[in-house]
């Protein structure tokens, strides 16, 4: 049954009530109301000059030319001094008697609440707030442009980050002639290279170089900066101060982040995120998305936007279509595609090298053929489509073989290792230590040794750390459980000159080239020399510095690396990126002169 729209009265149930009281007036200024009237003030000045105009014939009918009243309004100059009407008193009392309980409690209280500039803990006097800045300067200026956080350049000495219009390095060694010359840096270039004595201008910093050797900054093509996601066990600024304590000017950073950089946008930010730390940081973009190994990302698009490779790095491609189509599409651009090689069905639940040593310890292994399957694969693709491959962290004999005999073909490939592979061995896991779990893992004495040789012989065309940080507490689990990976940035001069250099491995001059000039030509990135014109990223170090490893005192955040407490042989003693200085020991002093050790010099 329908319900009526009108109620018994026969009125509209949708409408509202009429208010009570009648409608809604505004209040009229006190004094001003006529008697009767509809609600406008009168004034007698404005009857009488109504009287008069109706008399003469002003107003048609007697009446107000069709206007709705018959009052007239008080003059403007008088209408001020009409007072508002006075309105019941309703909610104001209770409000009154509020707040004088509210300021008779507050009568014994310390003071007002802090305001927005203000902290927080405690109440200020008034007109309190932060100091105006001594210096005008935008903060990135004031803080030494190109560093964060950097200390001002006190008189003619530089700390780190300081940023002088004029740097005069005196006395060093070249690393290439073994010459001592005075080198000037100015404007973040190299401005002049001559003899060491040479008369010159002495505005500036001054460093006493005593006979080090100068060389380009070292570059590494291969770290885990773990930005965007993975912030506490590394940052953007936190490892490129590690960088910049190894003596490195430049690193490329991997993509296997949380999320993966695999599109221009991660790539964009993580340039914004490098800006203004203490080397140049070059992102290397995921060849597959999410380097989930099927859908290809967009190259082109990636190297516009800044990547310098491309690399599933972490997890490798097992797709051998995948990686032909790869292949292919990187030859519409310079990207080479570097290569993480591992079979993950060979490798399994694997934990550390398959030999000896697992066995006595019980652990599962993963076998040399993990790796060199999956290189040979990629050779033959690489024969296949003309491409380009740059294979990482080389590790075992087989490998270098392969590699050895592509290079023979005429096969554009290019190959790396790094400092743990030359220096260790799986014998440093015999303890169960983490900080000695890597992947590819620490291999056999003959494989360390087949490391050297391809070193020696060309094979192997550069270095690179494979920089991995990770928390103690992640390390700290289990030997099934802990995560691979160690720090290297800070450790890698050092076992450089002391594991290949001392022994006669290498001569000081080849090791530096693979560590600088050669990383460069794997990536095409800008060449440095130490010459005039060329960007001022330049290492002093000293081949005979004798230290000790103390993870503690890493600039990194990461102090998982198997060399804590070790001697080692050969120290970066100044980094200078773009002109800036990033880098300094303690030794250099405070007037920016270095005392000479013993036995310095080049070799």
């Amino acid at each position: 049954m329908e319900r009526p729209l009108r109620g018994p009265a026969h009125r509209d149930r949708r409408r509202c009530r009429p208010l009570a009281g009648g409608p809604f007036r505004v209040p009229r200024p006190q004094g001003t109301r006529r008697e009767g009237g509809g609600g406008r003030a009168g004034h007698a000045d404005a009857a009488r000059r109504r009287a008069s105009r109706r008399e003469r014939g002003g107003l048609a009918g007697g009446g107000d030319g069709g206007r709705r009243r018959r009052d007239g309004a008080p003059a403007a100059t008088r209408a001020h001094g009409a007072r508002p009407a006075r309105l019941p008193r309703r909610v104001c009392p209770c409000l009154w008697r509020e707040r004088a309980a509210r300021a008779a409690d507050e009568a014994g209280r310390g003071g007002d609440a802090p305001r927005a500039d203000e902290p927080w803990h405690r109440d200020l006097p008034r007109g309190g707030g932060r100091r105006a800045l001594g210096d005008p300067r935008p903060g990135d200026q004031r803080r030494g442009g190109a560093l964060r956080g950097a200390p001002a350049l006190r008189g003619r000495a530089g700390g780190e980050g300081a940023v002088s219009e004029r740097t005069e390095i005196r006395g060093a060694r070249h690393w290439r002639t073994g010459e001592p010359v005075d080198v000037t840096i100015e404007g973040g270039v190299i401005a002049n290279v001559r003899p060491a004595g040479a008369k010159a201008t002495t505005s500036g910093a001054i460093v006493e170089a005593a006979e080090a050797i100068l060389a380009p900054g070292l570059v590494d093509i291969h770290v885990h900066l773990r930005e965007p996601g993975q912030s506490s066990s590394e940052t953007v600024e936190s490892g490129a101060a590690a960088a910049a304590a190894g003596g490195f000017t430049a690193v490329a950073c991997m993509p296997n982040t949380s999320p993966v950089v695999d599109n221009p946008g991660w790539i964009a930010w993580l340039l914004a995120r490098a800006r203004g730390v203490r080397c140049r940081v070059h992102p290397i973009a995921a060849v597959t998305v999410g380097q989930a190994g099927e859908q290809l990302t967009e190259f082109v698009s990636l190297e516009a936007a800044g990547a310098v490779a491309l690399s599933d790095d972490g997890r490798p491609i097992q797709s051998a279509e995948t990686m032909r189509r790869a292949l292919e599409y990187a030859r519409h651009t310079r990207l080479p595609i570097l290569c993480h090689e591992e079979d993950l069905t060979l490798r399994g639940q694997g934990q550390m090298n398959e030999g000896a040593t697992a066995t006595r310890l019980g652990l599962r292994g993963i076998p040399n053929a993990a790796e060199t399957v999956m290189v040979r694969r990629d050779l033959d693709l690489v024969e296949l489509t003309g491409g380009r491959v740059h294979f990482c962290h080389l590790s075992c004999e087989g490998s270098f073989g392969a590699v050895r005999d592509a290079k023979r073909r005429g096969l554009e490939v290019t190959a790396e290792t790094c400092p743990h592979y030359w220096t260790l061995t799986d014998e440093a896991l015999i303890d169960f230590d983490t900080h000695a779990k890597m992947n590819p893992p620490l291999r056999s004495e003959r494989d360390r040794d087949a490391t050297i040789e391809a070193i020696g012989d060309g094979t192997i065309d550069c270095f690179a750390t494979d920089h991995a940080p990770h928390t103690l507490e992640d390390k700290r689990q289990p030997f099934d459980q802990a995560p691979f990976g160690i720090v290297g940035l800070e450790t890698a001069l050092g076992l450089t000159i002391t594991q290949l250099v001392k022994p006669g491995c290498l001569t000081l001059e080849r090791a530096l080239e693979l560590w600088t000039e050669a990383p460069r030509r794997v990536l095409g990135l800008p060449e440095v020399r130490l010459e005039p014109s060329f960007p001022a990223d330049l290492v002093l170090l000293d081949p005979h510095a004798s230290w000790t490893v103390d993870p503690e005192r890493f600039r990194s955040l990461g102090r998982n690396t198997p060399f804590g407490g070790w001697t080692l042989t050969g120290r970066a003693l100044a980094t200078w990126c773009g002109g800036v200085l990033t880098h300094m020991v303690p030794g250099l002093g405070a007037e920016g002169r270095h005392a000479r050790p013993a036995g310095a010099g080049a070799r």
